[in-house]
């Protein structure tokens, strides 16, 4: 099950579990609908979303903050899914609160960390393919099926996909590594 440190001043102040059974936190400062209250002058009444996928993975999308929501200190796009690997941090608006996905997921965690670095920037241009981003001289991303799936096969070829050296065993694999740290 993931986990969210808080730390102010590099301190842990608070640590919120996750929990795939609840699925959607809502982030913000408006008491009775946010999930994860947070009081700083800066958040918005609905700052932004975490979801949480049965495989433990979560999802960071903001909901058009004024004063945005940032991974590792870089801005994300309101209104698009970003996913939030373990160690990431988490700000929302100008807080001085960091919060830090931990996964317990109760076996080696280093093995897992590794995989996950590893496979960052292949995360990366999978989520910026599905999500229908066009990549400078990529041809258009495979389309999902209605259920939300696509054959792996497709997106294999796709050259941005290529270029990390993605074949459709090596996004099996990773599906494989993701399935048994769940």
């Amino acid at each position: 099950m993931p986990h969210l440190d808080v730390y102010k001043g590099g301190e842990i102040v608070e640590t919120i579990a996750l929990s795939a059974s609840k699925r959607r936190y809502t982030v913000g400062r408006q008491e009775g609908v946010a999930d994860i209250l947070l009081t700083h002058a800066s958040i918005s009444r609905e700052q932004a979303t975490l979801t949480v996928s049965a495989s433990g993975s979560v999802v960071v999308t903001d909901l058009g903050s004024a004063q945005g929501t940032y991974i590792s200190g870089k801005p994300i796009e309101p209104r698009k899914p970003h996913l939030l690997a373990a160690g990431r941090s988490l700000v929302f608006g100008k807080s001085t609160r960091v919060f830090k996905l931990r996964d317990d997921d109760g076996g080696d965690g280093g093995a897992a960390a590794a995989v996950s670095a590893a496979a960052e920037p292949m995360t990366e241009a999978l989520l910026r393919l599905l999500r229908g981003e066009a990549v400078r001289g990529e041809r258009a991303p495979p389309r999902l099926r209605p259920d939300g799936f696509t054959l792996l096969a497709p997106l294999a070829s796709c050259t941005t996909l290529g270029a990390l050296g993605a074949t459709a065993e090596g996004l099996l694999a990773l599906a494989g590594a993701a399935a048994r740290r769940s």
